[in-house]
C-alpha cells in the first residue's frame, strides 16, 4: 500500500485516526509530567606534578645555569600523571566512596571521567532533580576527589615534595537543565504512537472492507443462483408448504386446434331428381297382377 492509499484510508477512517493521535498526545503529556527534570553541574580539574622536584632531580633548562629550585608544574606532565588521572577516576566509582558521598548529601548520580585523549584532566558531573542539588553534588565530588588523591599517595609512602595535586580548571556556578533525555523519550513516544495509529487504522479498514465485500458477494450469489430442492433443505426451513423458487419456466398451456375440412376435388355431384327416382322405383317394382 502506497502513501496515497494510506492517506486516503486515514481520511476515510478519520475517527480512528483522531482517537490514535489523541491517545498519543495524552501518553506523551503524562510521560512529560511524570518525568522529573534533570540538572547537571560540571567541573573540570587537572592533575599537576610537584612544584619543587626532589633534590636529586635535574631542574628544567631555562637557558640559564641549572639551579635547584621551583619548576612550572604545567611543564612536568608525563605518563605518570595521566595514569594517576585514570586510576582516580576508577577510585571515585567504588561503592564505599559513593556511599560516603551520599551520606554527605550528594545525589548519588554523578560521573567521574578521565580525558579520553589521555590528558591529565578529569571531568566531574553532578546530576540531580534540582539545580541547587546538582551544584552541591558536583562540589562534594570534587572535594572528595582531592581527599582520595592525597590519601592514596600518603598510603603509598610518597614524599611530600613529590605529591600530585588537583587544580580547578572549570568551576561551576550553576546547573543546566538537560532536555536531551526528555526530548528523546517524547520523540520515541510520538513515533511509536503515530506508527501504531497508522497500522491499526489500515488493519481496521482492511477488515471492514473485506467483510463488506464478502457480504455483497453473498447477496449477489443469492439473487443469481436461487436454491432448488425440497423446502426442508433450503436455508434450514422445514415448512413443506413454503413454495419452491425455481428459474425453470412453467410449461406452456396445450391448446387443441381443429383443422378445417379439406376442399372437394372434381365436378360437383348431380342433384337427385325426384321424378327419376320415382320412375326408377317403378321400373324395378313387380308388375301388377291381372
Amino acid at each position: 500500500m502506497d502513501l496515497w492509499r494510506v492517506g486516503r484510508t486515514l481520511r476515510r477512517r478519520w475517527y480512528l485516526t483522531a482517537l490514535g493521535v489523541g491517545l498519543t498526545v495524552i501518553v506523551a503529556a503524562v510521560t512529560l509530567a511524570s518525568t522529573p527534570p534533570v540538572y547537571e553541574a560540571k567541573s573540570v580539574i587537572v592533575l599537576l606534578g610537584p612544584s619543587r622536584p626532589p633534590a636529586d632531580t635535574p631542574t628544567v633548562d631555562t637557558g640559564k645555569p641549572l639551579v635547584a629550585g621551583a619548576v612550572n608544574p604545567y611543564r612536568t606532565f608525563d605518563g605518570s600523571i595521566t595514569t594517576t588521572a585514570q586510576v582516580m577516576s576508577e577510585v571515585m566509582k567504588q561503592p564505599e566512596v559513593v556511599a560516603a558521598l551520599r551520606r554527605q548529601g550528594a545525589s548519588g548520580d554523578f560521573a567521574v571521567d578521565s580525558d579520553a585523549t589521555g590528558g591529565p584532566t578529569v571531568t566531574i558531573s553532578g546530576r540531580a532533580s534540582s539545580a541547587g542539588k546538582a551544584l552541591h553534588t558536583s562540589r562534594l565530588v570534587v572535594a572528595e576527589f582531592r581527599i582520595e588523591l592525597a590519601h592514596r599517595q600518603a598510603a603509598a609512602g610518597a614524599p611530600d615534595n613529590t605529591l600530585i595535586s588537583a587544580s580547578d580548571v572549570v568551576v561551576p556556578h550553576g546547573a543546566t537543565l538537560l532536555t536531551k533525555t526528555r526530548n528523546r523519550a517524547l520523540a520515541a513516544i510520538v513515533t511509536l504512537g503515530l506508527a501504531a495509529t497508522v497500522g491499526l487504522v489500515v488493519i481496521a479498514d482492511s477488515l471492514v472492507e473485506g467483510r463488506r465485500g464478502r457480504r455483497m458477494s453473498n447477496d449477489t450469489a443469492g439473487r443469481r443462483r436461487p436454491v432448488i430442492g425440497p423446502p426442508a433443505a433450503r436455508r434450514g426451513s422445514a415448512d413443506p408448504r413454503r413454495p419452491i423458487r425455481t428459474t425453470r419456466p412453467a410449461p406452456a398451456e396445450t391448446r387443441r386446434v381443429t383443422a378445417p375440412p379439406a376442399p372437394a376435388i372434381g365436378p360437383p355431384a348431380p342433384a337427385s331428381d325426384p321424378v327419376l327416382t320415382g320412375s326408377n322405383h317403378s321400373d324395378h317394382s313387380e308388375p301388377d297382377a291381372p
